[in-house]
């Protein structure tokens, strides 16, 4: 056994049970009590007036009448939250990725893929094999949200925050992937010591050579980005500023950081189409993959709505305390 296995040791987790297959309703979950405020504290009285100034709040989880609400994060170990939609080839060469780690490594991962409401014939369940289940030495996940809302990327990562299992996670995009070396190192990383939480963020290479700081895969402790407040889902619906409005929430937190670890490099795939030959290999598959792409109508991508909504909610304070606007299930 490496150093590394050693001492990040595998702890079979104990939590609320969700059910693979049960519908979970579009109920929205709140934060409970919504930021730390006490069972008086309404939306319409702290959105009206002036800005109202809250605490930060040691509540760390959703309360929802209809799902589970108080999942144990007993495990130590690292969840790599990747969300998906309507692209089974990037999946595949994602999932090719995590294949290729060492025995070792791949141990200490759960793979958590959330579907943020993929049509029938682009989900990701469709496109990982049993095969792949079976052999794989991943703890893999698998979420879908049943219901197709443009840009709800903060509710998918709401989703993902909230069914994890383990104290950290890895916010991963479809299109960025994680080297072995780099995933090394960060395994090695903690998010928390005894005075602050601290939110990871790493260097990419883009297929044209470029280096930049990735603006959304980031290692955070799960119980701070609940205590930030986690994605305000008023900004689902729309395009951008998602990474922008959840990092200027956990920065109001003097106990929260953000710190680059420039020696990490992560590499994001630009140009790869989503039904691409070289991963959708089964004639079958990459033809109800192709025709059902040809149907796939995308949001426009268009960032000035969420821009205007930004400014006024930090203005405000009016952040919004409803979660999980949509049904979901569990498939894995």
């Amino acid at each position: 056994m490496s150093s590394l296995a050693k001492s990040n040791p595998l702890v079979v987790a104990k939590f609320t049970p969700l059910v693979v297959g049960e519908m979970y309703s579009d109920k929205p979950c709140v934060l409970d009590p919504p930021w730390g405020m006490p069972s008086s504290w309404s939306l319409e009285k702290a959105c009206s007036g002036n800005r109202t100034k809250r605490p930060f709040t040691t509540a760390t989880h959703l309360s929802c009448e209809d799902k589970p609400s108080k999942i144990e994060r007993s495990d130590p170990g690292l969840t790599v939250a990747l969300l998906h939609y309507a692209n089974p080839s990037m999946l595949r060469r994602q999932l090719d990725t995590f294949a290729s780690y060492p025995v070792e490594v791949q141990k200490l991962l759960t793979l958590l893929i959330v579907d943020d409401g993929s049509p029938q014939g682009l989900r990701a369940r469709e496109y990982i094999s049993d095969d792949y289940v079976s052999t794989s030495h991943i703890r893999l996940r698998v979420a879908l949200i049943t219901t197709d809302l443009a840009w709800n990327i903060g509710g998918a990562r709401n989703l993902a925050l909230h069914i994890v299992d383990t104290e950290k996670v890895l916010l991963l995009d479809l299109d960025t992937l994680i080297p072995v070396e780099a995933m090394e190192q960060i395994l090695t990383l903690e998010t928390r010591n005894s005075s602050h939480a601290m939110a990871y963020k790493f260097n990419r290479r883009l297929s044209n050579g470029k280096t930049n700081v990735h603006p959304a895969v980031s290692l955070l402790d799960v119980d701070a980005y609940w205590e930030s407040g986690g994605c305000d889902e008023d900004f689902c619906g729309h395009y951008g500023k998602t990474d922008s409005h959840f990092f200027s929430r956990w920065s109001r937190n003097k106990e929260h950081l953000v710190l680059l670890k420039e020696e990490v490099f992560i590499v994001t795939v630009q140009g790869q189409k989503a039904c691409a030959s070289r991963y959708i290999t089964d004639a079958d598959e990459y033809n109800t993959c192709v025709s059902s792409r040809h149907a796939l109508q995308l949001p426009p991508k268009n960032a000035t709505s969420n821009a205007e909504l930004l400014l006024r909610k930090e203005q405000s304070g009016c952040w919004s305390p409803s979660y999980l606007r949509f049904a979901w299930t569990i498939q894995l």
